[in-house]
């Protein structure tokens, strides 16, 4: 899952977001789709995520 700079140099530990996608808790594997995340006011990147069915999404929450 790809984090870009202008996210990553505001976190403390940005490889605990490697995980989100292929966490052992989750009952289906995450697919393929992915989504992408823009500050709203400079339009920069920040991130690409996977886009995850609310079963998933609950269970990501429920880990972290």
């Amino acid at each position: 899952m790809p984090l870009y700079q202008p996210l990553i140099r505001l976190l403390k530990c940005p490889d605990l977001f490697d995980a989100i996608d292929r966490m052992p808790a989750l009952s289906t594997p995450v697919g393929e789709l992915m989504f992408e995340v823009f500050n709203p006011s400079t339009g920069e990147l920040l991130a690409e995520l996977p886009d995850m069915r609310i079963a998933e999404t609950r269970a990501a929450i429920d880990r972290a």
